[in-house]
């Protein structure tokens, strides 16, 4: 029962974002060379760039369980719907020594970065049919990576990167302890129901850290093709921090200070490409990157794990007010497939100082229907960017502008609060992780709608 997390570009929809030039990747030897791929670095020379933008994320699901008709009010569900904006960055910095056979260069970006905002006015109690998932949520991962670059042979290099990223997660989260949707009993009125005040709300917000590293190869020996593979191992995203538990009325009405963590696999990541120069004042990239969820997260290893335990490191239960115990290991389910994606971009001179182009990319969805929520989402899209920079002096000051072309996603077959347990193949019963056990959950029926926009401005020197 805790956010899923799904690593994104802004939303879950990458974890590879589209970022710097049309032309920016695993073959083009610039400035970004630390991010993109540390063999570049002997190529990339001496230099720097920043850039930094915002990126707007919108979120809409009509919730069709139950027919569409929420308990609580006998009426349709209300359209859950969250709007956030946030900013985005990196910079990177490259040098060459020993007589331009070593290069070494330290770079910052954020790989992930997720907000969802579905709390109306006047919550709590949240009145949201997406609670269950999530009220709000933030998690961003900051990555600071060193690495060193070689040229092995004539036009051959390689290198290495270690990469710390350091790891934040904020929730508030409704929980369903009694399967019945926030429906308590009234009190003052025998058989009447009081509508949303029979949820729990779960608190929680925590910070760390992990390592990972990437590996490359870069090839340069043709004036007029360069190729570049990435190897990257993400990690684990761990966090540790307080929380609170904020029980209903009808369940004790207490509030219970909490210590909790929280671990989330990250996957490993292939990014290949071909950096092409078909006439002297145009470059072409094509990018190929094969994200391995399936093998950190198809299963039931690969849930996301939060250890809930009281601030003194006891079971909550009974002797905390309460009356059932809090199992201390919650999980929550993504069993993500493995993903393709594929970029091609054109970056063209026009004249000496000033460069226009553009770049499209496509990305498919990671996340099987059963598995999908407002915090499991992700959707087979394309990206559209266009970028226009102008140089003077050794500095390059450029804009770029991305578009995400996100389809609906009409999920009807949702694994979440499958009651039938006899394992079935037309139950629809996944595993006891879906299944009704306190804190219940609730079935993701729906369509989710989506739109992402973003702007950068970038910098970058060379000397």
């Amino acid at each position: 029962m805790i956010l899923a997390g799904t690593p994104a570009e802004a939303t879950g929809l990458s974890t590879l974002s589209v970022r710097g030039t049309p032309v920016s990747g695993p073959a083009r030897a610039d400035s970004m060379a630390a991010i993109e791929n540390p063999a570049l670095l002997v190529g990339a020379g001496n230099g720097m760039v920043w850039e930094g933008g915002a990126s707007r994320y919108s979120l809409a699901v009509r919730t069709d369980r139950h027919e569409g008709v929420d308990p609580n009010t006998g009426s349709p569900y209300a359209l859950a719907q969250s709007e956030v904006t946030h900013p985005t960055y990196l910079a990177a910095v490259s040098r060459v020594a020993l007589r331009g056979r070593v290069g070494v260069g330290v770079g910052l970006s954020q790989p992930i970065r997720y907000s969802l905002r579905t709390a109306e006015e006047g919550a709590p109690p949240s009145k949201s049919p997406q609670r269950y998932s999530a009220v709000e949520a933030n998690i961003q991962s900051t990555a600071i990576g060193a690495g060193v670059g070689v040229q092995l042979l004539e036009g051959v290099h390689l290198g290495g990167s270690g990469i710390l990223f350091l790891d934040k997660l904020s929730l508030i989260q409704a929980w369903d302890v009694m399967g019945t949707e926030g429906m308590g009993p009234d009190d003052e009125v025998a058989g009447q129901l009081n509508p949303y005040t029979g949820d729990a709300i779960y608190l929680y917000s925590g910070a760390g850290w992990h390592l990972g590293g990437s590996l490359g190869v870069f090839v340069d020996r043709w004036e007029r093709v360069h190729a570049g593979v990435q190897w990257i191992a993400m990690g684990s995203f761990q966090t540790q921090g307080p929380g609170r538990l904020e029980v209903p009325e009808l369940l004790g009405g207490v509030n219970i200070p909490l210590l909790a963590s929280t671990e989330m696999t990250l996957p490993h990541a292939i990014r290949g490409g071909l950096l092409l120069q078909p006439v002297g004042s145009v470059l072409a990239s094509l990018q190929v990157d094969r994200v391995l969820w399936g093998g950190c997260c198809g299963g039931r290893s690969g849930d996301v794990h939060a250890q809930v335990l009281h601030q003194d490191g006891t079971t909550v239960g009974p002797e905390d007010g309460i009356d059932v115990d809090l199992p201390p290991d919650q999980y929550m389910p993504r069993r993500l497939e493995n993903t393709w994606a594929l970029q091609a971009g054109v970056l063209a001179s026009i004249g000496e100082q000033n460069r226009l182009g553009g770049s499209a990319r496509w990305q498919q969805s990671a996340v099987p229907e059963f598995a999908v929520s407002a915090v499991n989402l992700d959707m087979t899209t394309w990206c559209l960017s266009a970028y226009a920079d102008h140089a003077w002096q050794g500095l390059t000051l450029g804009l770029a502008a991305r578009h995400v072309l996100v389809p609906n996603r009409v999920v009807d077959e949702s694994g979440w609060d499958v009651r039938d347990t006899s394992l079935s193949e037309d139950s629809g019963f996944v595993d006891e992780r879906f299944s009704p056990q306190f804190p219940f959950a609730a079935s993701t029926n729906g369509r989710y709608s989506v739109s992402l926009n973003s702007v950068a401005l970038r910098l970058e020197v060379r000397r």
